[in-house]
């Protein structure tokens, strides 16, 4: 929730600034036009803070050795751009904050590292050829919609990145566009992180980012609580108990490059096992399967060591590899 900041930034900040290399600002009201006095600042961190538009682009102008800017919980942004030439900023974190239009706009900057946290809209991020790792997380999205196109090209726009993290409602939106099936060009992602609750609403995503990571060796699979959309409509038609099977096309990554496959949370569903059965038994490059399980208590009374003895499944499954080590932590 919005609300008044509850301090001010003292005068004598402003007049020590040029000292500083890394600011941190809480509720805090500032003059944008007196960050002239923080030309060495590196790194800026902003959160809970009435902030537009204008005040972000005084900054980048008053900080020209700015690396690192983080917003957090933000409000009164109308959108969010940054088109500055020549500009060091290599990471940013728009973390929760409130835009009255989903439009985020770079061309300028070269990121190394990317993480929106927010609802989905039209993001233009431009010669993104540095990428290191990007963050996505649409968890504030409140009800399915038909906006796969905007995702689509969302990570077409990140296709340098090695590291890749995506939320449950990144995957049940992305196959809804024009291309159902995979990005016609592929990522040069090594490391995909999927925060999923393994539903079947999801199931079409998670083949979708399959195929577009042609060169995968680390796949980490962390499960928990995640926004399924009710209305949710799959692109084609799909048995949850078959996509996780020979019918259906096995992408190049699970057979080729996959060589380590993380589950964090795991409880030994049904879900679960399908998939863990399929990468098992297609993976041949594969060489560690760990599999973290959860401290969560079930809904009828299952626990750790029930998880544990649960995982004892998994070690019978068909091994397409003969190097592939089971661990069970």
């Amino acid at each position: 929730m919005n609300h008044e900041a509850v301090s001010e930034l003292p005068s004598y900040v402003y007049e020590h600034g040029q000292a500083l290399e890394s600011l941190k600002l809480f509720s805090c009201r500032f003059d944008a036009s007196k960050f002239t006095n923080f030309s060495a600042i590196k790194s800026l961190s902003l959160g809970w803070i009435d902030l537009n538009i204008g005040s972000i682009l005084v900054i980048l102008d008053s900080c020209p050795l700015l690396e690192t800017l983080r917003l957090k919980k933000c409000w009164n942004l109308e959108y969010f751009e940054i088109s500055k030439p020549g500009l060091r900023l290599q990471n940013l974190v728009l973390d929760k904050c409130d835009l009255r239009h989903e439009w985020l706009a770079i061309e300028g900057p070269s990121f190394q590292f990317f993480k929106y946290s927010g609802k989905v809209g039209q993001f233009l991020l431009e010669n993104q050829r540095d990428m290191v790792e990007a963050e996505l997380d649409f968890g504030m999205q409140t009800q399915f919609e038909e906006v796969g196109a905007f995702l689509y090209d969302l990570l077409q726009e990140l296709f340098a990145a090695r590291i890749l993290t995506v939320c449950s409602v990144f995957l049940q939106i992305i196959p809804s566009g024009d291309e159902p099936l995979g990005l016609q060009a592929p990522l040069n992602v090594r490391k995909l992180i999927l925060k999923t609750a393994l539903h079947s609403n999801e199931y079409c995503g998670i083949k979708f980012m399959l195929r577009s990571c042609p060169r995968l060796e680390t796949l980490t699979i962390d499960i928990g609580p995640a926004r399924i959309f009710p209305d949710y409509e799959p692109p084609y038609p799909f048995d949850p108990e078959e996509i996780w099977s020979r019918n259906f096309q096995v992408e190049f990554c699970v057979i080729e490059t996959l060589r380590v496959v993380n589950v964090k949370g795991f409880k030994g569903t049904r879900n679960e096992l399908y998939l863990l059965r399929y990468l098992l038994h297609f993976g041949r490059a594969m060489e560690e399967l760990n599999l973290y399980a959860s401290n969560e208590g079930g809904d009828n009374g299952e626990n750790r060591e029930f998880y544990m003895g649960r995982a004892q499944i998994v070690l019978g499954f068909y091994k397409a590899s003969r190097n592939v080590s089971i661990s069970v932590l």
